[in-house]
């Protein structure tokens, strides 16, 4: 075969099996041949070889991935975490390959999360991207899923108990804190339906943090500028059990059983009272699944239908803007209907010419 027709047929290879022409024959080599020059190209225009999977399992790499992940953290953080990966993320994800956790399987846990204190896994899923990041850092796996997850709530999570279920659940922890051996989170539920606090803040409050004098309650949060202060305003009566707990405990008013220096875990409270409302028939209106946040709501829509006006609600709920406060105020039928009765055009005018025949 001359070169002539050597190179001919090799275009009309090259054009079989690169029809784009992307590739180029180039010149040839001195030392090489046209089946070399091939080869070659067949090397490159091939398939990608599947890349080995990784052999490592969740619960192994958490035990690798320990020592960097934990390096960090404080004492308390630290078997708290340790909890979660134990209870939520091993049972799950346990026995799982670490590059078989897709983006698909952890929006599926995420959105069908069942766990006594209900809500979302928000920190068991923090705790599961960052060590898959981790395992990424040190090419365990080659990518990072990203999942979507809804981290707000929905319209029909943003509820509040009714009337009489709020009064039946009132009445039921205010016997349950009036027995010796009430347990702190009974308190702190009850608490945080007579005064809409939110959970974590409810649980961590401090004894120093009460003027009983004037009964305002004063905390800090982390702002966009940095750390505030806002003051709350409670009633006699949760003042009264405040002054009572205070005898128990130096520090905080939900004292740990076991940790009497830490107060109660908000884990602890959520899960105790999703346990009272299985058991007693707790439902909300619209068929969703309280939660301690509900109590919030609650009390914020109970002062709403006492025709309280909104910035002192927001005040006592401790919300910056009016816009936030409205989404804690669900009117119900009832309130409605006595709304319209009283402001009904012409009934001054109809009362009095009633009166006068």
């Amino acid at each position: 075969m001359s070169v002539k027709t050597a190179r001919s047929r090799a275009t009309e290879l090259l054009a079989s099996l690169n029809p784009a022409g992307r590739l180029t024959l180039g010149r040839m080599v001195r030392d090489g041949s046209i089946e070399q020059k091939l080869d070659q190209l067949l090397e490159r225009l091939a398939p990608p070889k599947p890349v080995a999977q990784c052999k490592l399992t969740f619960e192994q790499a958490v035990s690798e991935l320990h020592r960097a992940y934990f390096s960090d953290k404080k004492e308390n953080t630290r078997v708290k975490y340790q909890r979660y990966i134990k209870r939520t993320l091993i049972p799950n994800f346990g026995s799982l390959p670490l590059d078989q956790v897709t983006a698909e399987r952890i929006e599926d846990w995420y959105n069908s999360y069942e766990g006594l204190a209900g809500g979302r896994p928000s920190e068991p899923y923090k705790i599961l991207m960052t060590l898959l990041r981790l395992a990424k850092e040190r090419r365990i796996i080659r990518s990072v899923p990203n999942p979507i997850v809804r981290k707000t709530w929905t319209s029909e999570e943003r509820e509040a108990f009714d009337s009489e279920t709020a009064e039946r659940i009132d009445d039921y922890y205010s016997r349950r804190i009036s027995s010796p051996d009430a347990h702190p989170s009974e308190f702190a539920i009850w608490v945080g339906l007579h005064t809409a606090e939110r959970a974590q803040a409810l649980v961590s409050l401090a004894v120093d943090e009460v003027n009983f004098r004037t009964r305002e309650v004063t905390k800090k949060r982390k702002g966009r500028e940095g750390k505030d202060v806002y003051s709350l305003v409670y009633n006699n009566e949760v003042i009264g059990v405040l002054r009572q707990l205070r005898s128990r405990s130096e520090r905080y008013f939900f004292p740990r059983p076991n940790y009497p220096g830490d107060h109660v875990q908000a884990q602890t409270v959520r899960r105790h009272f999703q346990r009272d409302c299985k058991a007693n028939g707790w439902k909300l209106p619209k068929g969703g699944r309280p939660c301690l946040h509900t109590l919030r709501h609650t009390m914020l829509t109970y002062l709403g239908n006492k025709r309280v006006p909104v910035p002192v609600i927001a005040a006592i709920a401790g919300h910056r803007s009016v816009k936030t406060t409205m989404r804690y105020i669900h009117p119900n039928k009832k309130a409605a209907r006595d709304a319209t009765n009283q402001c009904s055009i012409g009934a001054r005018r109809r009362k009095r010419t009633r009166g006068k025949s």
